[in-house]
């Protein structure tokens, strides 16, 4: 006798939080499915307790990132339990506007990271002074330490959001190609 037995599984949207859930038919245009095991758009919950869920940045080349084995194809923003694309392509586009992220956070990080790509460039003053105002500690560095740096601090437990730019794609020191 053959016993059946099935899954139920949750989607999880690209540029929400972890704790919401939705669907939608197709993956999002700037996730790259070439690789059917590099997208996964399920997760698996053998229960129907909702896990904790803290991201961390796997893999990047020049060209992508990959959290929690989901390849991202542009610049973002990363919370602990946060992912989304972020709109800024050089470190030149990082404004107050393009940080809306951080202000929609439940709890404000105790410190942003800002990845400038494969060089250290100066983030525009008015950016990190806000930070600095809003009571986040601010530290800018190349694209690799900054994804070092996030996944050492998650792993500590720290409130830590980070704002991360392509290090491919032009002189500049990030976007897209």
């Amino acid at each position: 006798m053959m016993m059946m037995t099935t899954t139920t599984r949750k989607a999880r949207c690209f540029a929400t939080s972890s704790a919401s859930s939705t669907s939608f038919s197709s993956p999002p245009p700037s996730v790259s499915t070439r690789d059917p095991s590099s997208f996964h758009l399920f997760d698996d919950d053998s229960d129907d307790a909702e896990v904790e869920k803290n991201f961390r940045i796997d893999a990047h080349t020049d060209e992508w990132f990959e959290i929690n084995r989901e390849e991202l194809r542009s610049s973002i923003f990363v919370h602990k339990n946060f992912r989304a694309l972020w709109k800024p392509l050089k470190v030149e586009d990082i404004s107050i506007d393009s940080l809306v992220y951080a202000r929609l956070l439940e709890e404000t990080p105790d410190v942003i990271l800002f990845g400038t790509g494969q060089t250290l460039k100066q983030v525009p003053e008015e950016s990190l002074k806000w930070a600095r105002k809003m009571g986040m500690a601010v530290e800018v560095m190349d694209t690799a330490n900054c994804v070092a740096t996030f996944n050492v601090l998650v792993e500590e437990g720290r409130n830590v959001a980070c704002g991360i730019l392509l290090s491919g794609g032009n002189s500049e020191g990030g976007g897209n190609k």
